[in-house]
């Protein structure tokens, strides 16, 4: 093949050069990409042939277990989808080996740190912070509702788990919009808590107005393995009080990740999908999210 190599964190993004005819391509190249939280944000890493097109393989590194300022060896075994939709390792194994630093984040090894750890359950300071564990990915919105005073509309989104409430930016004058912004969350019992995605209209000169809501209990995921939902939201009806959907509906996409505990570890640990997560360069970028055919239609 062909090789070369894409990386990307949330927005940032990189590639090699191509290595021409070759299993065993050396790069040599060095990249440096802004990282704005490393607990919530991981590299994706995918490997290319450049003359096909087609993806050879791919990995998620957790840019959280990285060393703070050192240098890091590391052997990242490739993994591809099999005929089922499943994740697996290649094989023969096939890894990309890289030195990565992280730098001004990560572990330390400092024995002020795990004094500090320690010290975050103390009864005096109450109990520590959960760390984030869920990342929401909001891709776009379709099909939303106008009327004649409002033919395109403001949108942005609000998507809120527990008293943690994350606000996408406003997408102007459309009635599809695009954003591929990822929000954390910190979630204790995903069985019993819920995702809470609302739509608004960013009016000027009054309130904002509700587009939809929709609301789903987060469930059974498995680490590092997203999982796509399409939410088509509802609203109340005025005269009758009862929830409805537009017609036609309009449709929230998400990719929900699990990025620790207390969520269960799958066999494939640091495995995830780069494509649709990191498939536009930002939110007003005008690229657009494409299709799939593996979206799970929440009704």
């Amino acid at each position: 093949p062909n090789a070369y190599v894409k990386f990307a964190v949330g927005a940032q993004k990189a590639r090699s050069h191509v290595v021409p005819n070759t299993y065993n391509p050396q790069f040599e190249e060095h990249f440096e990409l802004p990282v704005a939280d490393p607990n919530t944000q991981p590299l994706f890493i995918s490997v290319w042939d450049d003359a096909t097109q087609e993806p050879l393989g791919w990995f998620t590194l957790k840019l959280e277990n990285l060393r703070r300022n050192q240098e890091m060896d590391i052997a990242l075994p490739l993994a591809h989808k099999n005929d089922k939709g499943q994740w697996e390792e290649i094989v023969p194994r096939s890894s990309v080996v890289l030195i990565a630093k992280a730098c001004g984040f990560g572990l330390s090894d400092s024995p002020l740190a795990e004094v500090a750890a320690d010290s975050a359950t103390d009864t005096v300071h109450g109990p520590a912070v959960p760390p984030v564990n869920l990342q929401v990915t909001l891709l776009d919105a379709r099909g939303l509702i106008t009327d004649a005073q409002r033919p395109l509309r403001d949108p942005y989104v609000v998507v809120v788990v527990g008293d943690q409430r994350r606000t996408s930016s406003c997408f102007l004058q459309t009635t599809n919009a695009v954003w591929n912004e990822t929000f954390g969350y910190a979630v204790l019992d995903p069985q019993t808590q819920t995702i809470d995605v609302m739509v608004f209209d960013k009016v000027q000169d009054g309130p904002d107005t509700d587009l939809g809501k929709y609301r789903l209990v987060i469930g059974d995921l498995i680490r590092n393995q997203p999982k796509k939902v399409a939410c088509r939201v509802m609203l109340r009806n005025p005269e009758s009080g009862k929830w409805e959907r537009p017609k036609p509906p309009t449709t929230v996409r998400l990719v929900l990740t699990a990025v620790g505990p207390p969520f269960l570890t799958g066999l494939q640990d640091l495995i995830s999908e780069v494509g649709t997560v990191t498939s536009s360069a930002s939110a007003h970028s005008g690229d657009v999210v494409k299709d799939a055919d593996d979206f799970e239609y929440i009704s």
